[in-house]
């Protein structure tokens, strides 16, 4: 089947563009396509492109393959990342399905590689003709040989960069109902550059301090920080963030391994950097919180956070778990393929899958919920009163509850399905209260064990004291005896010299 030639995209991956439209010319290949494009109306500047080629060949025409693999390996010095796997055995790989976004990654359903069994490759370039850098090319392909027979895809998808769309502000519909909106750096570079920071090289001071080194020993660090109600992380690190009764805000770090974390403040933002991969264990005391951008891929968990609004954007392969909420909106964003997982009592909550990653909103008692779905993850959620919104991507959802109002869209090839959750959300209700109890149980094991230890601590002091005291009294009597016993030997020596 010969088609048209490849869009040209770009002179930065000349082989690669070269050999994709050599590949879609080859009479050997069965090749179905699928093609986007979207233009600024006004301005008629691309902002989004899809191309698939869907094909499939005999396995003879393995030199097609090694063609095109070549040809990436040309172009790898003008790409700025450039990534490969094998999903062939997933049990044993360290590799995952890769979503490539295409324009701002929320508009249009991202183009997913690496399914199982499949080997896949992807370079990004960036767009010669952008000044300003902030659009990439992703040219991408997935094989497999199965059967005597070759099939896979190659890709191509026009988007915004990734780091382009992580530490904007958040869009003014998350909080439409307040008057208020987040504002987070548009720069988080020059917010970097601006913050203040306090290199405190020694482990035993770390008030007021903005960089903390774990030293692999359990040792713990703390530093303290001016109020603060946004958490932006870009480490790979576990994070525990617990709402303080106090106004102060402060940050503890343990790890068993070498770790260097470096924050950031800025305003109402506090960022964690880290200088190394190692995942070492961030505890976070603040009173209130507003916004959490997750960058890293460790694990976020929060017991409990009562706020009258709560913003999770989940930009990488993090875990974010919040075992319950009380708020008044929530907005819950996935934008590659972590997980986030959300229980409590909201009034209004949205919730953004654009990613691979799936949403576990089944235990948040929600009263309205808006979706928005395009990517290829899934999302549970519950809605009592509303529940409206559009799913374009490949992603399943799951909804329980009885809303009077529901103006589900489906214009995807995903499916909606209604559930009755109810004895499911008993038993995990139920097992939530049992797992509390039993950190409570902990807790308080933890603190009659240190509470013992310091008792034993002042006991050991005072009776150490009361030795050296006895000791003190000791020898004090003994120089009065050897004192008299001298007084008394020395009027025996004068008496014999009188006689």
């Amino acid at each position: 089947m010969v088609l048209t030639a490849l869009p040209a995209a770009t002179n930065a991956q000349t082989q690669l563009s070269k050999a994709f439209t050599d590949f879609a010319r080859n009479k050997e290949a069965f090749v179905t396509k699928d093609f986007g494009l979207t233009k600024d109306p006004e301005t008629g500047k691309k902002t989004s492109q899809y191309t698939i080629y869907n094909f499939e060949m005999p396995a003879s025409e393995q030199t097609a393959i090694k063609t095109l693999l070549n040809a990436f390996e040309q172009d790898s010095d003008e790409a700025f990342n450039i990534v490969s796997g094998d999903m062939r055995n997933p049990q044993h790989s360290q590799n995952s399905k890769v979503a490539l976004a295409v324009g701002d990654a929320r508009t249009h359903s991202s183009v997913s590689i690496g399914a199982p069994g499949c080997q896949y490759i992807y370079a990004l370039f960036l767009d010669p003709e952008d000044p300003e850098k902030k659009y990439r090319y992703a040219y991408a392909m997935e094989w497999k040989t199965e059967d005597q027979t070759i099939s896979g895809k190659l890709v191509i998808t026009y988007a915004i960069r990734m780091d382009k769309r992580i530490g904007n502000s958040l869009r003014t519909d998350y909080f439409q109902n307040f008057p208020q909106q987040i504002q987070l750096p548009d720069d988080l570079e020059s917010a970097l550059e601006s913050a203040s920071r306090i290199e405190i090289p020694e482990l035993n001071s770390f008030n007021f301090s903005k960089s903390i080194h774990t030293d692999g020993e359990g040792k713990t660090c703390h530093a303290t920080f001016d109020p603060f109600t946004n958490v932006i992380i870009n480490a790979n690190a576990n994070v525990t963030i617990i709402q303080s009764k106090s106004k102060e805000c402060k940050v503890e770090t343990t790890g068993n391994s070498i770790a260097d974390y470096h924050f950031y403040h800025n305003q109402d933002n506090l960022v964690i950097n880290s200088s190394n991969s190692s995942q070492g264990d961030i505890v976070i005391y603040v009173p209130q919180l507003n916004t959490i951008i997750e960058n890293g891929s460790g694990k976020l968990t929060i017991d409990e956070m009562a706020t009258q609004k709560l913003a999770l954007v989940n930009n990488n392969s993090a875990t974010i778990r919040i075992n319950d909420l009380t708020a008044q909106t929530v907005v819950m964003e996935n934008n590659f393929n972590g997980e986030i997982h959300i229980g409590g009592v909201v009034n209004t909550a949205i919730i953004n899958n654009y990613g691979m990653g799936n949403i576990h909103a089944a235990d948040l008692d929600a009263n309205n919920v808006t979706i928005n779905l395009t990517g290829t993850g899934n999302t549970q959620c519950h809605a009592d009163v509303s529940i409206s919104g559009t799913l374009k991507g490949t992603g399943n959802l799951e909804y329980s509850g009885n809303p009077d109002n529901n103006s589900l869209r489906r214009e995807g090839l995903g499916s909606i399905k209604h559930i009755d959750r109810t004895n499911q959300r008993k038993q995990g209700k139920d097992y939530q209260a049992r797992l509390s109890k039993a950190q409570k149980e902990r807790q308080e094991a933890i603190r009659q064990a240190q509470k013992a230890r310091e008792e034993a601590i002042r006991q050991a002091q005072k009776d150490r004291e009361e030795a050296i005291r006895q000791a003190q009294k000791d020898r004090e009597e003994a120089i009065r005896q050897a004192q008299k016993a001298k007084k008394k030997a020395a009027k025996a020596a004068a008496k014999r010299n009188r006689n």
